[in-house]
Protein backbone atom coordinates (compact mmCIF):
# COMPACT_ATOMS: atom_id res chain seq x y z
CA UNK A 1 0.00 0.00 0.00
CA UNK A 2 2.68 2.25 -0.18
CA UNK A 3 2.22 3.32 -4.14
CA UNK A 4 5.42 1.44 -4.90
CA UNK A 5 4.10 -1.17 -7.06
CA UNK A 6 4.32 -4.24 -4.59
CA UNK A 7 0.88 -4.48 -3.44
CA UNK A 8 -2.31 -4.67 -4.94
CA UNK A 9 -5.25 -4.37 -2.93
CA UNK A 10 -7.84 -6.72 -3.19
CA UNK A 11 -10.28 -6.13 0.32
CA UNK A 12 -12.34 -4.83 -2.32
CA UNK A 13 -15.40 -4.99 0.59
CA UNK A 14 -13.53 -2.96 3.00
CA UNK A 15 -13.08 -0.32 0.23
CA UNK A 16 -16.42 -0.26 -1.19
CA UNK A 17 -17.62 0.01 2.76
CA UNK A 18 -15.83 2.98 3.28
CA UNK A 19 -16.49 4.81 0.09
CA UNK A 20 -20.00 4.31 0.66
CA UNK A 21 -20.34 6.26 3.49
CA UNK A 22 -17.98 8.96 1.84
CA UNK A 23 -20.75 8.53 -1.41
CA UNK A 24 -24.19 9.20 0.80
CA UNK A 25 -22.65 12.21 3.03
CA UNK A 26 -24.02 14.19 0.35
CA UNK A 27 -27.40 12.52 0.42
CA UNK A 28 -26.73 10.40 -2.45
CA UNK A 29 -26.25 12.84 -4.90
CA UNK A 30 -22.93 11.52 -5.63
CA UNK A 31 -23.70 8.06 -7.93
CA UNK A 32 -20.36 6.51 -7.54
CA UNK A 33 -20.17 2.53 -8.58
CA UNK A 34 -17.48 2.76 -5.94
CA UNK A 35 -19.70 3.70 -3.18
CA UNK A 36 -22.01 0.49 -4.11
CA UNK A 37 -24.37 2.38 -6.06
CA UNK A 38 -25.67 2.14 -9.35
CA UNK A 39 -26.05 4.97 -12.02
CA UNK A 40 -29.77 5.24 -11.86
CA UNK A 41 -30.60 8.52 -10.68
CA UNK A 42 -33.79 6.67 -9.07
CA UNK A 43 -31.65 3.48 -7.64
CA UNK A 44 -29.48 6.03 -6.10
CA UNK A 45 -32.45 8.57 -4.82
CA UNK A 46 -33.72 5.59 -3.27
CA UNK A 47 -30.75 4.24 -1.28
CA UNK A 48 -29.10 7.48 -0.47
CA UNK A 49 -28.47 7.00 3.31
CA UNK A 50 -29.60 3.17 3.70
CA UNK A 51 -26.83 0.84 4.68
CA UNK A 52 -28.58 -2.63 5.15
CA UNK A 53 -27.92 -4.12 8.38
CA UNK A 54 -29.01 -7.77 9.47
CA UNK A 55 -31.93 -8.98 11.21
CA UNK A 56 -29.96 -9.40 14.72
CA UNK A 57 -28.79 -5.56 14.68
CA UNK A 58 -31.81 -4.26 13.27
CA UNK A 59 -33.46 -5.86 16.61
CA UNK A 60 -30.75 -4.68 18.66
CA UNK A 61 -31.00 -0.87 17.18
CA UNK A 62 -34.50 -1.44 18.50
CA UNK A 63 -33.88 -1.73 21.89
CA UNK A 64 -32.18 1.32 21.68
CA UNK A 65 -33.89 3.86 19.71
CA UNK A 66 -37.70 5.36 19.78
CA UNK A 67 -39.33 3.82 16.39
CA UNK A 68 -41.25 6.87 15.55
CA UNK A 69 -38.89 9.40 16.63
CA UNK A 70 -35.71 7.71 16.40
CA UNK A 71 -34.13 9.30 19.38
CA UNK A 72 -32.08 6.99 21.77
CA UNK A 73 -33.46 5.55 24.85
CA UNK A 74 -32.16 6.89 28.22
CA UNK A 75 -29.56 4.34 30.04
CA UNK A 76 -31.98 5.07 33.15
CA UNK A 77 -34.98 5.44 32.10
CA UNK A 78 -38.09 6.78 34.21
CA UNK A 79 -41.24 5.09 35.00
CA UNK A 80 -43.15 4.76 32.33
CA UNK A 81 -41.42 6.92 30.17
CA UNK A 82 -40.51 4.06 27.60
CA UNK A 83 -43.66 1.92 25.86
CA UNK A 84 -44.56 -0.64 23.65
CA UNK A 85 -47.38 -1.38 21.08
CA UNK A 86 -49.45 -3.86 19.90
CA UNK A 87 -46.36 -4.81 17.00
CA UNK A 88 -43.09 -5.27 19.65
CA UNK A 89 -41.97 -2.33 18.57
CA UNK A 90 -40.58 0.64 21.64
CA UNK A 91 -40.83 4.18 21.99
CA UNK A 92 -40.70 6.88 24.06
CA UNK A 93 -43.78 8.13 25.50
CA UNK A 94 -43.22 11.47 24.89
CA UNK A 95 -42.79 10.86 21.35
CA UNK A 96 -45.98 9.13 20.97
CA UNK A 97 -47.98 11.96 22.42
CA UNK A 98 -46.21 14.23 20.08
CA UNK A 99 -47.31 12.06 17.34
CA UNK A 100 -50.70 11.55 18.37
CA UNK A 101 -51.08 15.89 18.96
CA UNK A 102 -49.20 16.06 15.92
CA UNK A 103 -46.73 18.94 17.13
CA UNK A 104 -43.25 19.32 17.39
CA UNK A 105 -41.39 16.70 14.81
CA UNK A 106 -44.40 15.61 13.61
CA UNK A 107 -46.49 18.67 12.83
CA UNK A 108 -48.62 18.19 10.04
CA UNK A 109 -46.11 18.73 6.87
CA UNK A 110 -43.08 18.49 8.84
CA UNK A 111 -42.62 14.53 8.53
CA UNK A 112 -43.03 12.06 6.05
CA UNK A 113 -46.36 11.25 6.57
CA UNK A 114 -46.47 7.89 4.90
CA UNK A 115 -43.57 6.44 6.86
CA UNK A 116 -45.10 7.63 10.07
CA UNK A 117 -48.61 5.79 9.12
CA UNK A 118 -46.42 2.99 8.21
CA UNK A 119 -44.55 3.22 11.27
CA UNK A 120 -47.33 3.76 14.25
CA UNK A 121 -50.18 4.31 12.08
CA UNK A 122 -52.11 1.76 14.12
CA UNK A 123 -51.47 3.80 17.34
CA UNK A 124 -54.68 6.21 17.21
CA UNK A 125 -55.03 6.92 20.98
CA UNK A 126 -52.32 6.77 24.27
CA UNK A 127 -54.03 3.86 25.42
CA UNK A 128 -52.70 1.95 22.61
CA UNK A 129 -49.32 1.39 24.12
CA UNK A 130 -48.10 0.60 27.58
CA UNK A 131 -45.53 1.16 29.65
CA UNK A 132 -42.43 -1.28 30.08
CA UNK A 133 -39.62 -1.38 32.55
CA UNK A 134 -36.24 -2.53 30.91
CA UNK A 135 -33.58 -3.37 33.48
CA UNK A 136 -30.21 -1.97 32.52
CA UNK A 137 -27.10 -4.73 31.62
CA UNK A 138 -24.78 -3.97 33.88
CA UNK A 139 -22.08 -5.00 31.15
CA UNK A 140 -23.70 -2.41 28.54
CA UNK A 141 -20.52 -0.16 28.31
CA UNK A 142 -17.79 -3.31 27.88
CA UNK A 143 -16.77 -4.31 24.69
CA UNK A 144 -16.91 -8.52 24.77
CA UNK A 145 -14.50 -10.83 22.77
CA UNK A 146 -17.07 -12.95 20.61
CA UNK A 147 -15.73 -16.25 20.79
CA UNK A 148 -18.78 -18.62 19.28
CA UNK A 149 -18.77 -19.84 15.70
CA UNK A 150 -20.93 -17.46 14.39
CA UNK A 151 -18.72 -14.13 16.21
CA UNK A 152 -15.93 -15.71 14.89
CA UNK A 153 -13.82 -13.79 17.86
CA UNK A 154 -14.67 -10.76 16.92
CA UNK A 155 -15.66 -7.60 19.64
CA UNK A 156 -18.76 -6.78 19.85
CA UNK A 157 -21.03 -4.30 22.76
CA UNK A 158 -23.48 -6.13 24.89
CA UNK A 159 -27.45 -5.36 24.39
CA UNK A 160 -28.57 -2.01 26.79
CA UNK A 161 -31.13 -4.28 28.76
CA UNK A 162 -31.40 -7.97 29.94
CA UNK A 163 -34.04 -10.03 31.60
CA UNK A 164 -34.50 -9.49 35.18
CA UNK A 165 -34.54 -13.54 35.93
CA UNK A 166 -32.29 -14.85 33.34
CA UNK A 167 -29.67 -11.73 33.03
CA UNK A 168 -26.80 -14.05 30.40
CA UNK A 169 -29.83 -13.27 28.01
CA UNK A 170 -29.48 -9.70 26.46
CA UNK A 171 -31.19 -7.46 24.14
CA UNK A 172 -28.37 -7.60 21.09
CA UNK A 173 -30.75 -9.70 19.31
CA UNK A 174 -29.50 -13.20 19.76
CA UNK A 175 -32.76 -14.15 22.24
CA UNK A 176 -36.22 -13.27 21.75
CA UNK A 177 -38.28 -10.82 24.50
CA UNK A 178 -41.41 -10.13 25.27
CA UNK A 179 -43.07 -7.83 27.54
CA UNK A 180 -46.02 -8.38 29.94
CA UNK A 181 -49.23 -6.59 30.17
CA UNK A 182 -49.99 -4.87 32.63
CA UNK A 183 -47.01 -5.09 34.82
CA UNK A 184 -44.54 -3.98 31.77
CA UNK A 185 -41.30 -6.19 32.74
CA UNK A 186 -39.82 -7.07 29.61
CA UNK A 187 -38.38 -10.55 29.53
CA UNK A 188 -36.68 -13.09 27.77
CA UNK A 189 -39.20 -15.30 25.81
CA UNK A 190 -37.94 -18.45 27.19
CA UNK A 191 -38.51 -17.26 30.69
CA UNK A 192 -42.16 -16.13 29.97
CA UNK A 193 -42.79 -19.40 27.73
CA UNK A 194 -41.60 -21.53 31.11
CA UNK A 195 -44.05 -19.57 33.28
CA UNK A 196 -47.07 -20.15 31.30
CA UNK A 197 -46.44 -23.73 30.88
CA UNK A 198 -45.85 -24.29 34.53
CA UNK A 199 -49.42 -22.58 35.19
CA UNK A 200 -51.06 -24.21 31.95
CA UNK A 201 -53.29 -27.54 34.12
CA UNK A 202 -54.53 -26.31 37.85
CA UNK A 203 -57.22 -28.00 39.32
CA UNK A 204 -60.89 -25.99 40.06
CA UNK A 205 -61.25 -25.12 43.48
CA UNK A 206 -63.69 -27.70 45.45
CA UNK A 207 -67.33 -26.38 45.99
CA UNK A 208 -68.16 -25.36 49.37
CA UNK A 209 -71.28 -27.68 49.49
CA UNK A 210 -70.01 -30.96 47.78
CA UNK A 211 -67.61 -31.58 50.85
CA UNK A 212 -64.66 -32.82 48.11
CA UNK A 213 -60.88 -31.94 48.31
CA UNK A 214 -58.69 -29.72 45.79
CA UNK A 215 -57.29 -32.88 45.29
CA UNK A 216 -60.62 -34.78 43.63
CA UNK A 217 -60.91 -31.43 41.68
CA UNK A 218 -61.19 -31.68 37.71
CA UNK A 219 -58.15 -30.16 36.16
CA UNK A 220 -58.80 -26.80 34.41
CA UNK A 221 -56.51 -25.90 31.35
CA UNK A 222 -55.93 -22.29 29.99
CA UNK A 223 -55.68 -21.82 26.72
CA UNK A 224 -53.79 -18.85 25.28
CA UNK A 225 -55.02 -17.00 22.40
CA UNK A 226 -52.66 -15.93 19.97
CA UNK A 227 -51.99 -13.62 16.94
CA UNK A 228 -48.28 -14.36 16.42
CA UNK A 229 -47.05 -11.66 18.33
CA UNK A 230 -49.53 -10.66 21.12
CA UNK A 231 -50.93 -13.60 23.05
CA UNK A 232 -53.67 -13.27 26.07
CA UNK A 233 -52.98 -15.36 28.69
CA UNK A 234 -56.29 -13.66 30.77
CA UNK A 235 -54.18 -13.61 34.08
CA UNK A 236 -53.70 -17.51 34.29
CA UNK A 237 -49.78 -16.73 35.73
CA UNK A 238 -48.07 -14.20 37.08
CA UNK A 239 -45.10 -12.16 36.79
CA UNK A 240 -41.81 -13.99 38.05
CA UNK A 241 -40.46 -10.75 38.93
CA UNK A 242 -43.43 -8.91 40.55
CA UNK A 243 -46.18 -11.75 40.71
CA UNK A 244 -48.69 -9.41 39.01
CA UNK A 245 -51.05 -11.84 37.01
CA UNK A 246 -49.93 -11.49 33.28
CA UNK A 247 -52.95 -10.79 31.19
CA UNK A 248 -51.33 -10.33 27.53
CA UNK A 249 -47.26 -10.96 26.34
CA UNK A 250 -46.28 -8.98 23.50
CA UNK A 251 -43.19 -10.03 21.45
CA UNK A 252 -40.62 -7.66 20.74
CA UNK A 253 -39.51 -7.01 16.94
CA UNK A 254 -41.15 -9.93 15.70
CA UNK A 255 -40.49 -11.30 11.86
CA UNK A 256 -41.61 -9.10 9.48
CA UNK A 257 -44.47 -11.66 7.94
CA UNK A 258 -46.51 -11.61 11.89
CA UNK A 259 -45.88 -7.96 11.54
CA UNK A 260 -47.59 -7.08 8.30
CA UNK A 261 -50.12 -9.87 8.92
CA UNK A 262 -51.26 -8.17 12.18
CA UNK A 263 -51.18 -5.03 10.49
CA UNK A 264 -53.44 -6.18 7.83
CA UNK A 265 -56.01 -7.37 11.04
CA UNK A 266 -55.49 -3.93 12.50
CA UNK A 267 -56.20 -2.11 9.67
CA UNK A 268 -59.62 -4.16 8.72
CA UNK A 269 -60.58 -3.43 12.29
CA UNK A 270 -59.91 0.55 12.11
CA UNK A 271 -62.18 0.14 8.64
CA UNK A 272 -65.15 -1.58 10.47
CA UNK A 273 -65.27 0.82 13.18
CA UNK A 274 -65.23 3.69 11.06
CA UNK A 275 -67.86 1.98 9.02
CA UNK A 276 -69.61 1.50 12.32
CA UNK A 277 -69.02 4.77 13.32
CA UNK A 278 -70.30 6.28 9.70
CA UNK A 279 -73.36 4.20 9.85
CA UNK A 280 -74.63 5.29 13.46
CA UNK A 281 -74.14 9.14 12.39
CA UNK A 282 -76.45 8.28 9.35
CA UNK A 283 -78.84 6.60 11.36
CA UNK A 284 -79.27 9.97 13.78
CA UNK A 285 -79.08 12.01 10.73
CA UNK A 286 -82.17 10.44 9.90
CA UNK A 287 -83.89 10.29 13.28
CA UNK A 288 -83.33 14.03 13.61
CA UNK A 289 -84.94 14.92 10.51
CA UNK A 290 -87.79 12.75 10.94
CA UNK A 291 -88.03 14.24 14.10
CA UNK A 292 -88.21 17.81 12.61
CA UNK A 293 -90.54 16.77 9.87
CA UNK A 294 -92.93 15.31 12.82
CA UNK A 295 -92.77 18.56 14.31
CA UNK A 296 -93.77 20.65 11.14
Amino acid sequence: MGLDGGTIATRTDLLRGASWRLANMDGGSHRSTRGGQLTDPRSAIATAGVERKGARQEIADGFDTCAVSGTKFPAAPAPGSIVACALGRLYLRDAVVEYLSKTGQFAEGAGDAARLAHTCGHVERLRDVFSVKLEPNPTRDAVVMDLSESGGGAQYRPGAWCCPVDRAAETNGQHPFVALRPCGHVLRERVSSECSRAAKIEPLPASSGSGSSDADATPRTHKAISDGISTIHGGAWGCPVCTAPVEVSVRLFPDQADVERVQRGLAAARGARAAKKRKRAAGEAETATAATEGGA
